[in-house]
């Protein structure tokens, strides 16, 4: 997993950017940095969606998750006392296991929100976050989803470019080009893909 940045535009690394020329390419479609910041360090089905809407026109915003990124980063950081870019962005790794349900706490009056409650394993003695929110990034998507009113939303271009800007895709042919262009950008096997599959913490994307 990458180091704890302060902006997700520091995450646009290659295989990033590889996988939007790639995505642009094959559907004739324009994916700006803004948007790309937006959707695809999520997951591969919110990927997905994004294209289907956006080939067809009715993509309408996006929000700007960069300073509620750096927001939340900044709090885990003055939780967790590292202060230092090289930290994880996983925070089963920042919160130490016996003090991960303070920690979480701390995490919930730092932002003003209530978050999904910690998970307790069966066979474990302390609880793990959960899933859908247990990165800096992930957790980031999961306010935009559940507080949107936390970001500001921008709009977004459908305008179709290229030779393929005529093609009427159906939404298959887009999961299997967007399976085929995640495959070569980040050398994975097809079969680790799924809709849920996020494209940081699972696929390693950088």
């Amino acid at each position: 997993m990458p180091s704890i940045c302060y902006t997700l535009g520091c995450l646009m690394g290659m295989d990033a950017l590889d996988l939007t020329f790639r995505l642009e390419k094959q559907l004739g479609i324009k994916i700006s940095q803004a948007e790309g910041i937006a959707v695809l360090f999520d997951t591969a089905g919110t990927i997905h969606r994004y294209l289907i809407s956006k080939l067809q026109g009715e993509y309408q915003q996006v929000p700007r998750i960069e300073p509620l990124f750096k927001e939340v980063a900044d709090a885990v950081n003055r939780i967790t006392g590292w202060w230092r870019l090289t930290s994880s962005l996983d925070l089963n790794r920042r919160f130490s296991p016996a003090t991960r349900a303070a920690n979480w706490q701390a995490l919930e009056d730092a932002l003003g929100m209530s978050l999904p409650q910690l998970q307790q394993p069966a066979d474990g003695e302390f609880p793990k976050t959960p899933r859908k929110c247990d990165s800096v990034i992930s957790l980031t998507y999961w306010i935009v989803e559940h507080h949107p009113e936390r970001v500001e939303w921008f709009p977004v271009s459908c305008e179709r470019t290229g030779k393929m800007s005529t093609h009427q895709f159906s939404e298959d042919e887009v999961w299997a080009i967007l399976c085929e262009c995640i495959c070569d950008a980040l050398g994975v096997k097809p079969e680790e893909i799924t809709p849920d599959s996020r494209m940081v913490e699972d696929l390693g994307m950088n």
